[in-house]
This record gives C-alpha cells, structure tokens and sequence, in this order.
C-alpha cells in the first residue's frame, strides 16, 4: 500500500488568526509611516495591505463553515452505508477511546482539558487493530473557536497487546528537535535519524535499549517508506498525529497506508520486549531542544 497524497491546504484556522494579527497590526504601521513622513507610496501600501488582509479573513471566515458542512455531509452519507469499502467498522463517536487518550503525551492530547473522538475508522491488519478518527480539542478560546480546524485534528492509532513505556518518534521536518530532557537515542541509520527524531521516557541505558529494540532494522526501513510523521508508543496504543481532516475517502486512505505501517511496527516488536518492559507505563519528563 502506497501513503496517502498530503493535503497541502493551509488550516484555515491558523490563517485566519495570522489574519486577524496582521489586520491589526497594519493600521498601525500605516498610521506610523504617515506621522514619520515616509513618501506616499509607502502609505499606501500598508493602505492596500490592511484591506487585502481584511478580504482574506473574511473569506476564510466565510469558506471554513462550507468545508466543514462538506466533510459533515460526506460523513453522513457514509455512516448510512454509501460508499464503503473494505470491513472497517463506522462509529460516530467514542467517548472511552476519548478517555483512555486524555493527557496521552504527545500533542495534542497533552494539551488542553481533553477533547472528543468522532467518524471512527476501525478494522484489522494482520492480528493488529487500528483505527483513524477525528479529535476535536475542548476547551477553544477565541478567534480558534470561531474557526474550529485549528483545533480539530486527525489521528491514526494501533493498539498495543500489552502497555509500553513512552517512546517517540518525531518527524525532523514538522516539529524541529523538541524531545524529552536527556532521552534522545540514534540507530546505526544515518537516513532515519537525518528524517526522524527519538526519544525516550529518560536518559537510562535501560531506556535507550528500549528504544533500539523496537525500532528494528526492518520497522526503522518501513518508517523510511512513507512521509515522516510523528509516532508515539506509551501503553495500550501506537498514535500517529499531524493529518489533516478530510471526507471518508481520505480516512480510509490513511487507515491504508499510515494505519498498516503502524501495525506492522507492532508485530515486529519482538517478544523480549513485551517481557521485559510490558506493564512499565513511564512517561517522559521534561522537554528540551536537543
């Protein structure tokens, strides 16, 4: 199976909170070029600039609303049967999902006062169950509850058959080099630590072993297969974040790719380390960029 093609649309969230900033931040450089006496054409630019960044706002204001009735739509002919495929099983929502992932240590569960789980995905690769939902975040301020995808995210998910200890694999690219004070660990492949990086619940010997006995030689070149996104191990479950939401074509097409990639890393995590660490439920401590 192939990964999916990214969305490269920009959440209008954050655009429009960037709007918001910029349409009051213009104003104000407009009023101090005039009082500075700077030529005209440098006025009338921060003139231009204030009702352009007007326009845009309002127009994501207006676009967001129909994008989510859009993907609401697509969600409700699919949970009535039109256009399924495969044997994933639909639920609207899932409340104990929901709870069992509240303060789960990684964004954006570790964040905020917990969140609600809706348009869930589950099905099996292999003797691994995964799943793909929506999380919308409770407890938006602001401009972010006006425009509601800066906080609603899409999450893939494999359960584990015993609880782990926290290990993260981090994509370089997306979220810089923020890990856990002390805990970062590199394996023998100078392309996997170039894309990704890993930490663990603490700097111990024990730790770092963990971690490169998880990560095998064949996880570490699956992982290298498709775009990098971070990954978080830490009890019960695998979830991968930093998805875009979307209709149930792009659900089912991350269940695919992403949620077939994170049951293979369960099934090649060997034996030893179910023995060894199951039932060790450690979170990280500290954040540090390394």
């Amino acid at each position: 199976m192939t990964a999916p093609r990214e969305h490269r649309r920009m959440r209008f969230g954050w655009l429009l909170e960037a709007g918001v900033l910029l349409v009051f931040a213009s104003p104000i450089l407009w009023a101090l070029s005039a009082a500075a006496g700077l030529p005209p054409a440098i006025t009338a630019t921060f003139m231009w600039l204030t009702v352009a960044l007007v326009v845009v706002v309002l127009a994501s204001m207006t676009a967001l609303p129909f994008l989510t009735r859009s993907h609401r739509r697509g969600w409700g002919a699919y949970a009535t049967g039109a256009g399924r495929s495969g044997d994933a099983v639909y639920l609207g929502s899932d409340p104990g999902l929901a709870t069992d992932l509240h303060r789960f240590p990684t964004y954006p569960f570790d964040a905020g006062e917990g969140g609600e789980v809706t348009d869930v995905l589950r099905t099996t690769s292999g003797d691994v169950s995964i799943a793909t939902f929506t999380y919308r975040r409770a407890g938006a301020r602001g401009w972010r509850s006006l425009a509601g995808a800066a906080d609603t995210f899409q999450i893939v998910l494999a359960e584990l058959p015993v609880a782990l200890p926290y290990l993260a694999v981090r994509a370089a690219a997306e979220l810089g080099n923020a890990l856990p004070a002390g805990t970062g660990v590199r394996l023998e492949y100078g392309e996997f630590n170039r894309r990704y990086r890993i930490a663990t619940y603490d700097g111990s010997s024990v730790a770092r072993k963990y971690a490169v006995d998880v990560l095998t030689p064949r996880t570490a070149q699956r992982l290298l297969s498709v775009e990098p996104k971070d990954i978080t191990i830490y009890g019960r479950y695998v979830v991968c974040t930093g998805h875009f939401p979307g209709p149930p074509r792009t659900a089912v097409r991350l269940l695919e790719s992403y949620g077939a990639v994170l049951a293979e890393l369960v099934d090649r995590i060997p034996g030893h380390v179910y023995a060894t660490y199951g039932g060790m439920v450690e979170r990280p401590r500290g954040l540090l960029d390394l």
